[in-house]
């Protein structure tokens, strides 16, 4: 009996040389990889090959709409770190106080709170200019702006409501599908019939 290694499916049939992550061809490039859709700012964090113009107008907004939600996804994370990183001083100053478990060998707790706090509303500012990707990210923004927390951010009101005035405007100039034929008009106003 020999102990040879029998390859099946596409791994028999892939040259040695090639990665499985390495795409083949172009229309690859936009397929999945490592179970993530590889949008135009992975592939440039990965150094892989820049995807071809758009051939429609629908793909020339996907793309667009994919450049903003990749600058919305950062501005988002960078807030939660700041506020998670507050609450960890928080825990920490609290657990080391009343001695709970190990709390002790972690040390000092990393900052301070007030000054971690500065930062994320700062980080919650910067995500309030960011373009708006989706009508999610709006929803998010006129939340905030009607929260109770909004007098605390070092923004006032009209900016950001500017801001979303401005996403609004790009969606709608930028929409996600149309059927074949539209011509991207305004919907008519609906009027009161006698």
């Amino acid at each position: 009996m020999s102990a040879d290694i029998i390859q099946f499916g596409r791994a028999a049939t892939q040259p040695a040389s090639r990665t499985v992550n390495e795409p083949s061809s172009t229309a690859e490039v936009t397929a999945f990889s490592d179970h993530h859709v590889c949008t135009p700012g992975i592939l440039r964090r990965r150094g892989k090959r820049p995807l071809p113009p758009p051939a429609t107008e629908t793909a020339k907004n996907f793309r667009i709409r994919t450049m903003r939600k990749d600058a919305w996804w950062l501005a988002e994370q960078t807030a939660h770190y700041w506020l998670a990183r507050a609450d960890w001083v928080d825990a920490l100053s609290s657990a080391q106080r009343w001695k709970v478990a190990d709390s002790a060998s972690l040390g000092e707790p990393p900052g301070d709170r007030i000054a971690l706090i500065r930062m994320w509303r700062e980080a919650v500012v910067k995500q309030l200019l960011t373009p708006a990707p989706d009508l999610r990210a709006v929803t998010w923004k006129r939340a905030q702006l009607a929260g109770r927390h909004f007098s605390h951010f070092p923004i006032k009101a009209p900016r950001v409501e500017q801001a979303i005035a401005d996403d609004f405007a790009f969606l709608a100039a930028h929409p996600t599908r149309t059927k074949k034929g539209d011509q991207h008009e305004a919907p008519a106003p609906i009027t009161q019939e006698a």
